[in-house]
């Protein structure tokens, strides 16, 4: 016992020892956990008056995990040193049978911990999964070897690869669980540990192999848990990876199969893709962090909102909103596009209804908190109160999208930033304080992504061929389809109010402007930089590369051959290096920032950890050194950003740029 592990004997079941976690916020496990558990496990083990276990934790869940320090640790690349073997085999091998209670949830090492007790109960809206796949590594503490032994090869296959968790319900039926306590948990706990001593031949996790399966039966289950991999996990190691270790419960010997799922998770945790989820982990997580804003900082709950505007991200802001319980007043120029815009609203929630996200009553509350009208409110008084003023940037569609860019003005209260945190939190999205530039953070770095892009098809490409190119590196779309989804002109909008900025001599992208003349405006007019079918789905389109071809002949842009790695370039360092002068202008307070800014809302892919953790892998050297050849070759609009210069001549990265200013802010 220790202070985080308690030991109680309950009066009216003083043959129960219940073993108590109380490791705040969520019973992570860490050293003390580990050794707390241990240590009174040995006691019990050793009381002749104690003939049944329970194990449960104190708070609001049970142990949700490893401890968050471990995860750091390891996001350093260094190993973790805490192995729960020792413990899972006390739990495991004890002569007395081991109850574990579970409310909240139990993720990760919580999981396989539950799973080494020879019962496990729950209350119904419990919660359990096995989440590693999203840091890019396997359950290493034999969660691959008990997990289908307790609900066969694939459930097994599924919890992992998707990470996703599933409820006390499903957990009862697949066998995971051996009861729901419907009363009061611990006192079910107790009473069912109770009925337990009086049988005997208490079954270990490991001797189990009912449900292990056949060679014969099980290759089609493990071919069908790679394909669900490659669709749902394009491109990550640790979910193909799992099933490998998965495929050693149901093949070798328990000893072996240990060895295995020990090699396998090591060589996950040493990964590349590993340590870019881990830093995406911490950067997310980070993005809260305001220099100057402390958890102190007196907020202002909203209550009530108004959206301007029915459209499609007006109406999709309003659905946001009531979906977290704050009734909005929707506001559009007339009649028409208000009614629009609930007809939209409707048919969204409508296909909601029956993903079964929501139950039809649900949707109806929500649509009666939306009130539709033609008139304003008293919006304007407010902005003679700079202090009061701030943006919050949504994403299309933004009753989706995640991420939120939260920009303050120069002169914008500290607790309306914070209000703002809460608010973005409120809504379950990633809220992330920016300065106000033009397009901010995440589409100021998008204009020159977008632009070498355009210049690469000019240049002998095709659209077809980018967009697979930034496929296979990851992203969830090629620029050109995300082109043509957002709209041509929404593209050729932006053009015109950036013009100005445009310096004389200067090379422009041609092809917007006559797709935009053509009507040619993507996905709403069935073509744009490709063509569409009913499904939405983009098919290459001669007519546009033919055009291309002559609208580079007319400018006399010279035609070659271009590799798929001066593709992958040109898109990418363009971004890179725009986000270095976002950084060095101090429009964004992080590189953890931007890398969170384009995982969460640009579809960059998570194992590649961000533009500038991306940046960062490659050699900030290395990504300069480019730079410079592409500025030779292309002009002015390749000058490198100053940041960059100094982090590349240092040896330095984004990375350590982040953690020098965390010690300056610590220090002021």
């Amino acid at each position: 016992m220790n202070n985080v592990v308690k030991l109680e004997r309950p009066t009216w079941a003083a043959n129960v020892a219940l073993i108590l976690i109380d490791n705040p916020p969520v019973n992570a496990i860490g050293r003390e956990v580990y050794d707390g558990l241990l240590g009174t496990l040995e006691v019990v083990e050793n009381d002749p008056s104690v003939t049944a276990v329970v194990i449960a934790a104190e708070g609001r869940t049970f142990i949700a995990g490893a401890d968050i320090k471990l995860l750091e640790q390891a996001a350093r690349g260094e190993a973790i040193r805490l192995y729960l073997r020792p413990l899972l085999d006390k739990i495991e091998n004890s002569p007395k049978p081991v109850v574990v209670a579970l409310h909240g949830t139990a993720l990760g090492g919580g999981l396989e911990l539950a799973m080494s007790a020879h019962y496990r109960v729950a209350v119904r809206d419990a919660q359990m999964g096995q989440p590693e796949v999203n840091l890019g590594i396997i359950p290493g503490a034999e969660g691959t070897q008990r997990l289908p032994r307790l609900v066969g090869i694939s459930a097994a296959i599924d919890i992992c690869v998707s990470g996703k968790p599933i409820k006390a319900p499903e957990a009862l039926k697949l066998g995971l669980i051996d009861s729901i306590i419907e009363g009061e948990l611990r006192a079910g706990a107790i009473a069912f540990a109770q009925e337990a001593a009086s049988r005997k031949n208490h079954v270990r996790t490991r001797d189990r192999s009912d449900k292990l399966g056949t060679p014969g039966t099980n290759a089609a289950l493990y071919a069908a848990g790679r394909e669900q991999a490659a669709k749902t996990r394009r491109n990550m190691m640790a979910p193909l990876a799992v099933i490998e270790a998965i495929e050693a419960a149901a093949t070798l010997p328990w000893e072996q199969g240990i060895a295995k799922e020990r090699e396998i998770a090591d060589r996950c945790l040493a990964s590349d893709q590993s340590l870019a989820l881990m830093h995406a982990f911490f950067s997310e997580r980070g993005v809260s962090k305001i220099p100057d804003i402390s958890k102190d900082t007196p907020t202002i709950e909203v209550r009530k909102a108004a959206v301007i505007g029915a459209g499609t991200m007006g109406g999709g802001i309003a659905m946001a909103l009531v979906n977290a319980g704050i009734p909005v007043l929707l506001r559009d120029t007339d009649q028409a596009a208000l009614d629009r815009g609930m007809a939209a609203i409707r048919k969204n929630y409508d296909a909601s209804v029956k993903r079964g996200r929501f139950t039809p009553e649900q949707v109806e509350q929500r649509i009666a908190q939306i009130h539709p009208q033609l008139t304003y409110d008293e919006i304007a008084s407010a902005t003679s109160r700079p202090d009061r003023v701030i943006g919050l940037h949504f994403f299309s569609p933004a009753n989706i999208m995640r991420l939120v860019e939260i920009v303050r003005g120069p002169r914008t209260s500290k607790t309306i930033v914070a209000s703002a945190q809460a608010l973005a939190k409120k809504l379950g999205k990633v809220g992330v304080v920016v300065g106000n530039c033009w397009g901010f953070v995440g589409n100021r770095m998008m204009i020159p992504y977008m632009r070498e892009a355009q210049f690469l098809v000019e240049e002998g490409t095709t659209p077809a061929t980018v967009d697979k190119v930034l496929y296979d590196f990851g992203m969830a779309m090629g620029i050109f389809a995300v082109d043509d989804m957002g709209g041509i002109d929404v593209i050729w909008h932006v053009r015109q109010e950036r013009k100005h900025l445009e310096k004389p001599g200067e090379r422009k992208p041609l092809m917007t402007d006559k797709l935009y003349t053509m009507g040619r405006l993507g996905q709403k007019t069935g073509a744009g930089w490709y063509r569409y079918g009913d499904d939405r789905k983009p098919i290459a389109d001669p007519e546009v590369e033919r055009l291309i071809r002559e609208t580079a002949q007319k400018a006399g842009i010279p035609q070659r051959t271009i590799s798929n790695q001066e593709i992958l370039a040109r898109c990418l360092y363009a971004m890179i290096n725009e986000g270095a002068r976002i950084l060095d202008e101090g429009y964004a307070l992080r590189a953890a920032d931007i890398d969170t800014i384009y995982l969460s809302g640009y579809g960059f892919p998570g194992y590649r950890g961000g533009p500038m953790w991306y940046a960062d892998h490659v050699g900030l050297k290395n990504v300069l050194e480019q730079i410079l050849v592409f500025h030779r070759e292309h002009g002015e609009l390749w000058e490198a950003a100053p940041l960059l210069w100094r982090l590349a001549e240092k040896g330095l990265t984004f990375a350590q740029w982040d953690a020098e200013r965390e010690k300056r802010y610590a220090a002021t």
